[in-house]
């Protein structure tokens, strides 16, 4: 960022009435954020397997590859998160990271075969792989927070959503269908595409 856009975000965060009085409406989108990155993790985890080799039809030797196949992309995603950040911004890269995991959702839920169901996961895993890391450095800016509290905070509330997303699948697939249920895959983009590209001003996903 340059020196002439700190200098203006500055005077931007100082007035009155700026994101630096109520830092809460600036940390919870993050916290929104990071949780849908979680989620990818989550359901890879814990349903992957299940969905596979009931659902989608996989061999049994190939339905535990469903949570390798979405950490490998999302390995991946790591190592080409700085470079793509570094030329495109947080913000574009989360948005299309959103995008990624919505589009992968739909292809784990919609797929004919259980090959494009690992195609889904890998899309997914991929997208998901710089979201935590763009919302936790968001999370050190929030005006009105110290750097180390706006990070633990975003930490103890993302973790909230380890703690809910299984539950919320176990109980959406008793009432429909694990495959209805894993649609919180494209939930879950939409939400992280939308809040990226939200974000504006200081505390802000870039």
């Amino acid at each position: 960022m340059s020196q002439d856009l700190r200098a203006e975000e500055d005077r931007a965060s100082s007035g009155p009435g700026t994101p630096r009085h109520r830092p809460w409406r600036l940390l919870l989108p993050l916290v929104a954020l990071a949780v849908a990155g979680t989620s990818v993790e989550e359901v890879a985890n814990s349903w992957s397997v299940l969905y596979l080799g009931r659902d989608a039809g996989a061999p049994a030797a190939a339905a535990g590859l469903g949570l390798t196949v979405a950490i490998g992309a999302q390995f991946v995603g790591r190592l080409l998160g700085d470079p793509m950040t570094d030329r495109w911004g947080r913000s574009p890269v989360a948005r299309a990271g959103g995008l990624l995991i919505a589009l992968g959702g739909v292809l784990v839920v919609a797929a004919p075969g259980y090959l494009l169901v690992f195609v889904g996961f890998a899309l997914a895993g991929f997208g998901s792989a710089t979201l935590v890391p763009a919302a936790f450095a968001a999370a050190g800016r929030v005006p009105g927070l110290a750097e180390g509290t706006g990070i633990a905070l975003l930490g103890w509330l993302m973790r909230i959503g380890f703690l809910v997303t299984s539950p919320a699948i176990g109980g959406l697939s008793d009432l429909v269908s694990l495959q209805a249920a894993l649609g919180i895959l494209v939930l879950a983009g939409i939400v992280a595409a939308t809040v990226a590209h939200a974000q504006r001003g200081p505390g802000a996903v870039r």
